[in-house]
């Protein structure tokens, strides 16, 4: 069997095993804030035809997310709340799952599953190319890494539009690198196709034009492509994508539907809302919101290799291609995201980590000492001992140097950490032990912990500046919310100050009071 053979087995395997983790990870993971509305307006869209829910997301996402409950018998409820804000659709999609009560975790499966299998594909999609460009070796070194990357895993558990983001974004780049490369129109023809499809699954993917232009722009003044071959391929692309975004919106040709739902992206985060960062609110976005997370939840391989970026970009045999594939791509990824007002957590540039790990492709390539690629080897081997120490909870993962998943809620929020996941593990923590039935929740969000058979108190106001005797669950989201009390010496911001009695799921803190005073676990 020759080398190639065992490559190309070896990153079948790798897939797998990227699913097998997400997917049983999945199962412990509790329905998160927004996934409601994914699922929710998906089978609204199929059964209906009808685009009135979730315009802040294009259709097409929902509907990949949603095309397996068509073979539940589900039901939808009436309201005439479909065409409103955000906020009460949300109560329209709940209301949606608590008439289907009895299907729940059919419906939360099914609509995972889409996702998860995405994984294996991007992973194959990921060595594809790293083969072409780096070598097969290469490839299936940075296919291993992918294979046990916590972010990546993490949002291929859930039934949400950023890992198909990430994989529609890497395959629309690829189409348009061999287009301009080759310049045969099967290329362009597929880049439009990608294209209209990634932007349809996600507006963050619209950065695919701008990546686009400068990559033709730098081709064209390098003279190494031509106008008149630019032109032509721009032209088709164009069309292409034009008809596929008209058609996703019911064959609206003024695309007056897809600007409504462009304009409202910002709208439901930005407007009187406090994003945190590093122990601070503000309002507004930081520059560097983007930029700090990944050094804060990026595998210590990655950020070590981000060192020799430079010398692959002017020693590398195939620089150019790692210079306009990855370099390119990531830089203007990250300017035009650092004006982003909606600092709401990495999954927002998480369409980048792809070209993150080809990178690792690159080096593997370009490196000849053997002791520096026994180095990134004992990098990798740490990287993935991370990884597998945060199963089953890879959403919470912040590597080692940022202080791993304990340091989360003093470096981030969010869908960083707490996306409202950790409520069926919280259930098994509960019944474990009879004396945990009197338990005070301050739950994330607006989910029920009731679905999941919690036996709670809601803890109020009162109830946290004054804890009673008992057990107090509060999430990391709303510990964090916590710390806007005035004085940290006082609950309810002393909590954040205080040794939790136990940890659940990494996001649901646990205390124990007994005559005010908190008792150690």
């Amino acid at each position: 069997m020759n080398k190639n053979i065992v490559c190309n087995i070896l990153a079948f395997c790798l897939a797998i095993i990227f699913f097998l983790q997400a997917f049983t990870a999945s199962e412990r993971q509790s329905l998160i804030v927004d996934e409601p509305i994914f699922i929710a307006s998906g089978y609204y869209h199929y059964v209906y035809d009808d685009l009135k829910i979730h315009k802040e997301s294009p259709p097409l996402v929902s509907k990949v997310l949603a095309w397996p409950l068509l073979f539940l018998d589900l039901k939808f409820p009436e309201s005439d709340n479909y065409n409103i804000q955000r906020s009460r659709q949300d109560g329209v999609a709940l209301d949606f799952l608590a008439l289907n009560f009895d299907r729940l975790s059919q419906i939360i499966f099914f609509s995972r599953l889409p996702v998860s299998l995405a994984g294996i594909l991007l992973l194959l999609v990921v060595y594809y190319i790293g083969k072409k460009m780096f070598g097969a070796t290469a490839a299936l070194f940075s296919c291993t890494m992918l294979a046990v990357s916590p972010n990546l895993i993490a949002h291929a558990q859930f039934a949400t539009s950023d890992l198909l983001c990430s994989l529609t974004f890497l395959i629309s780049l690829y189409c348009f690198w061999e287009s301009i490369q080759n310049n045969k129109t099967k290329w362009w023809l597929l880049t439009g196709i990608a294209t209209g499809i990634s932007i349809m699954i996600k507006f963050s993917n619209l950065v695919l034009c701008i990546i686009y232009l400068v990559i033709a722009l730098f081709l064209l003044f390098s003279k190494q492509t031509t106008g008149k071959i630019i032109f032509r391929g721009a032209a088709l692309v164009f069309i292409i994508t034009y008809f596929i975004i008209a058609c996703n919106y019911n064959l609206d040709w003024t695309l007056s539907k897809f600007l409504i739902g462009l304009s409202r992206v910002y709208s439901n985060h930005v407007s009187g809302y406090f994003f945190y960062l590093n122990g601070e609110f503000y309002q507004g976005g930081r520059w560097d919101y983007f930029l700090q997370l990944i050094l804060y939840k990026s595998p210590i391989i990655l950020i070590g290799s981000f060192l020799f970026w430079p010398f692959i970009i002017f020693n590398h045999p195939n620089r150019k291609t790692f210079f306009l594939f990855i370099f390119i791509p990531t830089i203007l990824i990250l300017i035009i995201t650092s004006q982003d007002e909606a600092n709401i957590g990495l999954r927002r540039i998480l369409m980048i980590y792809p070209l993150f790990y080809l990178s690792l492709a690159a080096l593997y390539s370009y490196v000849e000492s053997k002791k520096i690629k026994i180095l990134f080897i004992i990098l990798g081997l740490i990287s993935a001992i991370d990884c597998l120490r945060i199963y089953p909870n890879h959403l919470t993962y912040f590597n080692f140097m940022a202080g791993g998943p304990r340091a989360g809620p003093s470096l981030a929020n969010d869908s960083n950490i707490d996306w409202g996941q950790g409520l069926i593990q919280l259930a098994e923590w509960q019944k474990m032990d009879s004396e945990r039935e009197a338990l005070y929740f301050s739950p994330p969000y607006f989910l029920n912990p009731q679905i999941y058979g919690i036996n709670f108190k809601l803890a109020t106001n009162t109830e946290l500046s004054t804890p009673l005797n008992g057990f107090y669950a509060i999430s990391v989201q709303n510990l964090i919310s916590l710390q806007q009390e005035k004085d940290p010496n006082k609950f309810p911001g002393k909590f954040f100050q205080i040794k939790p009695w136990a940890v659940v799921a990494n996001v649901i803190y646990i205390y124990k009071f007994k005559d005010g005073q908190s008792v150690s676990g």
